[in-house]
């Protein structure tokens, strides 16, 4: 069987990953954004974004948020 890069998986799944992820996601986050003690002075680093869920979350809480990740398919979800 071949072997995939975590890109490659990434890369595969990102049209399928926003609904998902929706699904289940919402108490986790309500959980981080609660907990982060965020200031509109802060800025936020988001590595291995995905889609963008918890970026585009704490977005209107910070002076700036940054998301990151190795597929670029995902990166393309995020700023869609």
């Amino acid at each position: 069987m071949p072997s995939r890069t975590s890109q490659e998986q990434f890369d595969r799944q990102a049209a399928e990953y926003n609904p998902q992820w929706n699904a289940w996601n919402g108490e986790s986050l309500a959980w981080l954004i609660e907990h982060a003690h965020c200031r509109l002075s802060h800025r936020w680093l988001d590595v291995a974004t995905g889609a963008g869920f918890t970026a585009v979350a704490f977005a209107p809480l910070v002076a700036e948020v940054t998301g990151l990740d190795v597929s670029a398919a995902m990166m393309r979800e995020a700023r869609g």
